[in-house]
């Protein structure tokens, strides 16, 4: 069907692992726009994909007989996808289910151009809760919502949440969401049975020796820095961003789905870049002070609090603001140059505002 490694064998088992892929998600993948219509020219042509388009939403499907070769070629890799009565292989026509599928497999996309692990014979099998082998995370890997709803007995008590998947890394775990460009809904109780039951899985039963009493991450994808200032302010519903600031997460990280997002959730499963960045933001500061009413990662020269807000950690992002209110304090934000006009939006006249060069950085660090 494919030559093995090429761009065309990558899409195909993206869009297997996704159900239905949105079509423009093709475009943040590897290579010019050209290349990728003739890709998706030549897939269609000769019967490996097809378009679905219906409710104005318009996604790539794998054909019945494109499943079967990658059932016979690799079912390691693909039986998991196309067995039984499931959304990656019997796909509900419901615009609701769709977008999930969508909002999914956009996550998906910015996980492999983060280098994240995937692929089913690629990564620890950790959610079948019958193998009682030996794991351990040594690559930061992502199981998508079905994935870790391998634990059937337990998962029926949270079919209403909101979580797309878990991101594994050598230290921590994140439950993640994406929100795309709108407000979700949360169902606080059922969010909290996932932190829960993830917590009592991995870090009391399965992985202790790797993530003993470790609190559970939040990790919230959404388009654009705009969809940030939406979520702070709750859009059409104030109570919403409760869910981000006093909910269910002690820390809530908030990244693009983009070119920006991609990088930063590298940085995100690396602590020793992470360490290596903030080295260099300490040159001309001093250490934190633990006894101020203000959180912060280091003082200034005039004995304000700065905060290192690079990942964007939403609850500790607005424990800083609020303290700078209460206080009637000024502090210093340091973060990304494209963060900043967001940032500085929600923040307000208090917060003052220092940049790292996203371009210098990414040839820096990421070349």
């Amino acid at each position: 069907m494919t030559d093995k490694n090429t761009q065309a064998d990558e899409l195909v088992g993206l869009i297997a692992m996704s159900g239905e892929f949105p079509t423009d998600a093709v475009y943040r993948l590897g290579g010019s726009g050209q290349y990728k219509e003739k890709l998706i020219t030549h897939l269609k042509k000769s019967g490996v994909i097809k378009t679905h388009y219906k409710d104005k939403l318009r996604g790539y499907r794998l054909t019945t007989k494109t499943k079967q070769t990658l059932l016979t070629d690799n079912p390691d890799r693909f039986r998991f996808y196309f067995t039984g009565d499931v959304d990656t292989n019997i796909i509900q026509s419901s615009i609701t289910r769709r977008l999930r599928l969508h909002r999914i497999a956009n996550v998906i996309v910015t996980m492999h151009n983060a280098d994240i692990k995937l692929l089913r014979d690629d990564k620890p099998d950790v959610f079948n809760s019958e193998n009682s082998d030996f794991i351990e995370m040594t690559y930061p890997s992502f199981y998508s919502s079905r994935e870790f709803k391998e634990l059937n007995h337990e998962m029926v008590k949270v079919k209403n949440a909101r979580a797309v998947g878990i991101l594994l890394t050598d230290k921590e775990i994140y439950i993640v969401y994406n929100t795309e460009n709108y407000s979700m809904k949360w169902d606080y109780k059922s969010e909290m049975s996932v932190k829960a039951i993830i917590r009592q899985y991995l870090c009391q039963s399965r992985m202790p020796n790797q993530y003993p009493s470790l609190q559970v991450k939040g990790l919230l994808f959404g388009n654009g820095m705009e969809m940030l200032y939406q979520t702070f302010t709750g859009g059409d519903n104030p109570k919403r961003n409760r869910f981000f600031i006093d909910g269910p997460f002690d820390r809530f990280i908030y990244l693009t789905n983009d070119k920006y997002g991609e990088i930063l959730l590298k940085l995100l499963c690396d602590n020793s870049k992470k360490g290596e960045l903030d080295c260099i933001l300490m040159e001309n500061l001093h250490p934190p002070n633990r006894m101020l009413l203000v959180e912060n990662d280091a003082i200034d020269d005039c004995g304000n609090p700065v905060l290192f807000a690079y990942l964007i950690d939403m609850p500790r992002l607005t424990r800083f603001n609020t303290s700078l209110s209460l206080q009637k304090q000024s502090g210093i934000i340091i973060c990304f140059d494209f963060q900043k006009k967001i940032l500085s939006e929600y923040c307000g006249e208090r917060v003052t505002f220092d940049t790292i060069d996203f371009t210098k950085f990414k040839e820096t660090f990421y070349p």
